[in-house]
């Protein structure tokens, strides 16, 4: 995905949201060449913004959707998106994220499919990498 400065405001980077919409179609396209499922995607923080903009803005055959540590940007995007979606965040995520919960269950709520997970991590999911490839590979299964 497309980065600016870490001393950027995370509303800065909206301007790169196209950009990144790009990067996932070669992404995708790259898998598929390679005869690879590319059925899933899977997101952090500003990526999961990222990736619910690309998902509600261009056409795809993606099957999955992970989004961890899905911050209040991601809410715009949500009320499109019908495929199967895990949004997975952290007790102790940061604000952006732990502000956002109801308003992104509310966005998803015309999806059937669409589950919001805590656990008990904080936004990067420091020393709990176990239970983070736990919680996405079971729901992914």
């Amino acid at each position: 995905m497309p980065v600016l400065a870490n001393d950027k405001k995370i509303t800065e980077y909206l301007f790169l949201l196209t950009q990144a919409d790009k990067r996932i179609k070669v992404a995708i396209n790259y898998l598929q060449q390679q005869s690879l499922d590319a059925d899933a995607i899977v997101s952090h923080s500003l990526g999961s913004v990222m990736s619910a903009h690309y998902l509600d803005n261009q056409q795809h055959s993606l099957k999955y959707f992970v989004a961890i540590g899905m911050p209040d940007l991601a809410v715009k995007y949500l009320a499109n998106i019908r495929i199967p979606m895990l949004d997975l965040y952290g007790t102790d995520d940061i604000k952006p994220v732990l502000d956002s919960v109801n308003e992104r269950l509310q966005a998803s709520s015309n999806n059937k499919n669409y589950i919001q997970k805590k656990v008990n991590a904080d936004h990067f999911f420091n020393d709990k990498d176990e239970l983070l490839i736990n919680e996405v590979s079971t729901w992914l299964k």
